[in-house]
């Protein structure tokens, strides 16, 4: 969670864009906080076949286990759309999580490159949402989890939410300043999986300027805030 500078070269090293930095001053620390850093929600294609994110936390929300054991310990999860929107999740940290073919998950980490290829590495167990069985026989999600698809958003957002109680849930939108803007949902859910949209527009209908904007869900036991980019 600390905010860093960092000054040095930038350079491949077994195709792994690093920096180097040669002398202590290279590094200036602005914060010494231990604050849970906010993802970029990609779809899993990204991950997969672009430089763009490595190195990168990103999330990517409401995926589909489609090989749950490609070896070594990593599997692959599947986002929709085109046949290659697909990524392999690593296991370069421990974590509980055992995947299942067709498990719904959410999951975070770190875009890394190694023998050839774009890897997720989650860091930890509270970087992967799966599922788990509920009372009633069905599968519900074991911890709240939220993703936005796309980001950046150009008409309308897609808010997938993970929400793992029976529970009442608001989804609201802030602009940077912390001014609220919107309310998406407002209202008691069943456990599972949900989803609300935002076309960029405040309480009264208007059209709200391009720039960053944040979705928080809340609910009686948690929330969660993600970053968003409305476009022109």
């Amino acid at each position: 969670g600390q905010r860093v500078t960092v000054s040095g070269d930038v350079w491949e090293y077994f195709g792994e864009t690093q920096i180097t930095m040669p002398f202590d001053e290279a590094i200036t620390i602005h914060t010494d906080g231990l604050e849970r850093m906010i993802a970029y929600n990609v779809p899993a294609g990204s991950v997969n076949t672009s430089e763009q994110w490595e190195g990168v936390l990103v999330e990517v929300g409401k995926a589909t286990v489609t090989n749950p054991d490609n070896g070594y310990g990593e599997w692959t999860i599947y986002t929709g759309g085109a046949p290659d929107d697909t990524c392999i999740v690593g296991d370069i940290v421990d974590y509980s999580y055992v995947p299942t073919l067709g498990d719904s998950v959410f999951v975070t980490g770190i875009s890394m490159y190694a023998y050839g290829e774009y890897t997720l590495q989650p860091r930890d167990d509270d970087d992967i949402c799966g599922v788990t069985a509920g009372v009633d026989g069905g599968r519900v999600p074991v911890r709240l989890a939220m993703s936005i698809f796309p980001n950046p958003v150009m008409s309308a957002g897609e808010i997938r939410l993970a929400i793992p109680h029976n529970d009442r849930v608001s989804v609201k939108v802030y602009d940077v300043n912390g001014k609220y803007v919107e309310t998406l949902m407002d209202r008691e859910v069943q456990a599972g999986e949900h989803q609300v949209s935002w076309e960029g527009s405040n309480r009264g209908g208007r059209r709200v300027t391009p720039g960053i904007y944040f979705v928080r869900v809340e609910t009686t036991k948690g929330s969660l805030t993600q970053k968003m980019v409305l476009s022109r």
